[in-house]
C-alpha cells in the first residue's frame, strides 16, 4: 500500500513524542495526553521533575534523555522509537534563550540541534506521523530572509559557515537565524515526509510569557514592548502553543504541511502596521534595543 494511503492508526495507539520539558513542552505533553507521551531532555533532573507533574496530572509519561546538539544522540532517541509503536506526532520545542546564551550555543542549539532531530526523525514518519517544530517571529525578521538560499542548503550549517554568516556576536541575531532556519527545512522537508504520508509543519509563537524563557526574553531581552505591539494587547500563554500543537497533530489539519503557523496574538501584524517606522526598520534589522516606543495611533 502507497505510504500516503495507509492505516494512520488512532491517536491513542501512536506515540506522542515531546523534546523539551520547559513550559511549551510540557503544555504539549499535556494536550497530547491521549497518547502515550516520550518527553525528551538533556537534563535528567528536570525531565523527570516535569514528568512526574505531568503523571499526577493523569498523563501517561516516559521520558528519555538526549542531547539535541550531538546527532548520535537524536540518532540514538531514533533508533529507540523505531523498537516502539509507530510515532503520531514529534513535537520540538527543545532550544535555548538569545537572551541567556552566548551565540555560538544558540547556533549549536536552536539549529544544530532542530537539523539533527528533523534528519534523525525522518526514519520514524509513517502514514500519519506529524513533525511540529518550533520556530519564533524572530525567523519572520526581514534580515533573516537573504540567508534563505543558505538554510535551505542540504548541509545549511557549513554553508552558512563558508559564507561568514555564523560569525555574529549578538546572541539576538544567532536566534533569529536559527529560527528562521526552522521556517526554511520544515518547508523543504515537508515532500520528503509526505512521500512517506506524514506531515510537517513549524510554528512560530510571539512572546509566551508564563516559561521561564519567555520570562527571561521580557525581564532582560525585547520582550517587553511585545505586548503593547500585538493586536490582542497582550502576550500569549504555552498553552496556548499547545492547543495550536493539538489541532495540527490531528486529523483536522490533515491538509496543512509545509507551512509556518504564527501564533502571536497579531504582533507581527502590529510591528508592520502600527508601531513607528523606525521601531519597524529597527526590529526587521534585529537592531531594536527597548526604548519605550508606542504604538503609532
Amino acid at each position: 500500500m502507497n505510504a500516503r494511503m495507509g492505516d494512520a492508526g488512532s491517536a491513542g495507539d501512536r506515540l506522542a513524542v515531546v523534546t523539551g520539558s520547559g513550559g511549551i513542552g510540557v503544555a504539549c505533553a499535556r494536550s497530547l495526553a491521549d497518547r502515550q507521551v516520550i518527553l525528551v531532555d538533556l537534563d535528567r533532573e528536570k525531565l523527570e521533575a516535569a514528568a512526574e507533574a505531568l503523571r499526577t496530572e493523569g498523563v501517561s509519561v516516559e521520558t528519555h534523555v538526549c542531547d539535541v546538539s550531538d546527532r548520535a544522540s537524536t540518532d540514538a532517541l531514533a533508533d529507540a522509537l523505531a523498537e516502539r509503536e509507530p510515532v503520531g506526532v514529534l513535537v520540538h520545542t527543545a532550544g535555548v534563550s538569545g537572551t541567556l546564551c552566548d551565540s555560538a550555543t544558540v547556533i549549536r542549539v536552536n539549529l544544530g540541534g532542530f537539523l539533527n532531530v528533523l534528519y534523525s526523525s525522518e526514519t520514524l514518519v509513517t502514514a500519519g506521523t506529524v513533525g511540529i517544530f518550533i520556530s519564533s517571529i524572530g525567523g519572520h525578521q526581514e534580515f533573516t530572509h537573504h540567508l534563505d538560499p543558505l538554510l535551505a542548503a542540504p548541509e545549511p550549517l557549513d554553508r552558512l559557515e563558508e559564507a561568514g554568516a555564523l560569525d555574529v556576536r549578538s546572541p539576538s541575531v544567532a536566534y533569529a537565524i536559527a529560527k528562521r532556519g526552522v521556517i526554511v527545512q520544515c518547508r523543504k522537508r515537508a515532500a520528503a515526509w509526505g512521500a512517506r504520508g506524514g506531515r510537517l509543519l513549524s510554528i512560530s509563537p510571539g512572546l509566551i510569557a508564563d516559561t521561564p524563557m519567555g520570562a527571561a526574553s521580557y525581564e532582560h531581552g525585547p520582550g517587553r514592548p511585545y505586548a503593547e505591539w500585538s493586536a490582542l494587547g497582550r502576550n500569549g500563554r504555552a498553552s496556548e502553543i499547545a492547543a495550536v500543537v493539538r489541532f495540527l497533530a490531528s486529523p483536522d489539519a490533515s491538509f496543512m504541511t509545509g507551512c509556518d503557523v504564527v501564533i502571536d496574538g497579531g504582533l507581527l501584524a502590529g510591528i508592520d502596521h502600527h508601531v513607528p517606522l523606525e521601531t519597524r526598520k529597527s526590529w526587521h534589522a534585529c537592531a531594536y534595543t527597548y526604548l519605550g516606543h508606542k504604538p503609532a495611533s
